[in-house]
């Protein structure tokens, strides 16, 4: 009988404990040594990938790079389109950084999808959100893929099993940001024509001083300079505008990799005078700014307006059908009716007390795990407060509760002892200018899945049989 590609590697390891646990004592030193951290702290990992088939790698690919184009769309219905617009309650200031033309057509150009994948089931997709602002972790899924490809279990496992080559995040981004500068500099006619397509910027990546992200700003930087493009790491507080050029210290930057959220962006400008010189470059059109501030627009209350149909007269039959099978039941917490996820109209407030353990809440425009709250975790006492309070700050979203899919890993506790365990598991693809860019695979003991409140990576690999 033939085992699928989980159950195969899961004998390799109990048949062979003492060696895999010494495979997996070198993976993790190796992530010390080659600093795949989160501040200081080393990522965790467990000896097993995520394995996916070829049709299930075809539907990560495709939902996620029409998710892409789907947002994209958005964000230019939101300049034509009066009810588009009128659905983003925004401040001044968002108002007039939404206003300035970034120069090139995918304004939200580096995206990751944050998704559940059901184990052995290839219409089980569903994505919860999309982190369209600052997506990280792409240079630590490039490291993870080539720690587990050199380890010695995978290598047994490949004697009956192919795994396809992964793609490298790195270079996939770097093709994106080229092409969209390239795209700003003809727009802006900075360079001639003919040139454009041997033309290189200089690209400077940043991010406040109180980034956990340097080791993979670092990793990134020294890939995009073995491709020949000059690339710096900085703080904001370095950035300098002259009125025509933008400078990170000493040196002319042509492009931002924009690693700030824009939040912080907003919220720092008036602190930090280089944030302000990098905002006032931009609207110049003096230097090209990746991703846009305009994916400020796509926040959690997008997968709201998309849920309910709103957005639905502005998108293809193909668009609305791919939503309706991929993305949860979702709303804007306001006072009022609502169609709840039966199908029944009912009222908000008293739908969301009575109905908690099958819902989610949380703020529109937090990230990394902030403030979400799953129903049946929270106490009744909390969980009221928690609604009175975003009903009164009316930027939160109320989800319907997708069961979280669980895979098994091995745990060595002591020399030897071997168990195997069941832990959460999501899948997030990453879109770079449309293109698909890998995915980053994130494990945790804790339904609220993040590698900033503890979690852990491990590869996603495409595996086909090998025939005998």
């Amino acid at each position: 009988m033939r085992k699928d590609p989980a159950e195969y590697l899961k004998s390799i390891i109990a048949k062979n404990t003492e060696a895999a646990e010494r495979d997996y004592e070198r993976i993790k030193s190796e992530i010390v040594r080659r600093k795949v951290v989160l501040g200081k702290t080393p990522i965790n990992t467990f000896l097993t990938p995520l394995f996916v088939k070829s049709k299930q790698n075809t539907l990560l690919t495709t939902v996620s790079t029409k998710m892409f184009l789907i947002l994209n769309k958005i964000i230019d219905l939101y300049f034509t389109e009066d009810s588009i617009a009128g659905e983003f309650i925004l401040n001044s200031t968002e108002k007039k950084l939404i206003e300035i033309e970034p120069g090139y057509k995918n304004q939200c150009t580096i995206m990751r999808v944050d998704a559940f994948l059901e184990p052995k089931n290839s219409n089980s997709l569903r994505i919860l959100e999309c982190n369209t602002d600052s997506p990280g972790g792409m240079s630590k899924v490039d490291e993870i893929n080539k720690l587990f490809l050199e380890s010695h279990t995978i290598k047994k496992f490949c004697s009956m099993y192919k795994i396809e080559e992964p793609i490298v995040s790195k270079q996939v981004l770097l093709e994106a940001l080229l092409t969209c500068y390239r795209e700003f500099v003809k727009n802006r006619k900075i360079v001639e024509t003919k040139k454009i397509k041997k033309y290189k910027p200089v690209i400077a990546i940043v991010d406040l001083p109180t980034t956990k992200n340097i080791e993979e700003f670092m990793k990134i930087k020294r890939y995009f300079e073995s491709c020949g493009v000059k690339t710096v790491v900085g703080f904001p507080e370095n950035l300098k505008y002259d009125g025509e050029n933008l400078y990170l210290k000493n040196l002319k930057i042509d492009l931002v990799y924009k690693r700030v959220i824009v939040k912080e962006l907003i919220e720092s400008t008036t602190k930090i005078k280089g944030l302000n010189d990098l905002i006032v470059a931009y609207r110049a059109g003096n230097v090209c700014l990746i991703n846009s501030l305009r994916v400020s627009l796509l926040n959690k209350h997008v997968f709201s307006c998309l849920s309910d149909g709103r957005f639905d007269e502005y998108l293809t039959k193909e668009e609305i059908k791919l939503v309706k099978s991929v993305v949860p039941w979702t709303r804007d917490i306001i006072a009022g009716e609502t169609v709840v996820p039966d199908g029944e109209r009912r009222n908000m407030e008293k739908f969301l007390q009575s109905d908690k353990d099958l819902l989610v809440i949380k703020p529109s425009g937090d990230y990394g795990g902030k403030n979400v709250y799953i129903g049946r975790q929270v106490a009744e006492e909390k969980w009221l407060e928690l609604l009175e309070r975003a009903f009164k700050e009316k930027n939160w979203v109320v989800q319907k509760f997708i069961n979280i899919p669980k895979y098994e890993f091995p745990i060595f506790s002591t020399r030897s002892n071997l168990k195997f365990e069941k832990i959460y598991v999501n899948v997030s693809p990453y879109v770079f200018n449309g293109k698909y860019a890998s995915s980053l695979v994130r494990v945790s003991r804790e339904k609220v899945i993040n590698i900033s409140r503890g979690g852990g990576i491990v590869p996603l690999f495409v595996v086909k049989r090998l025939s005998k």
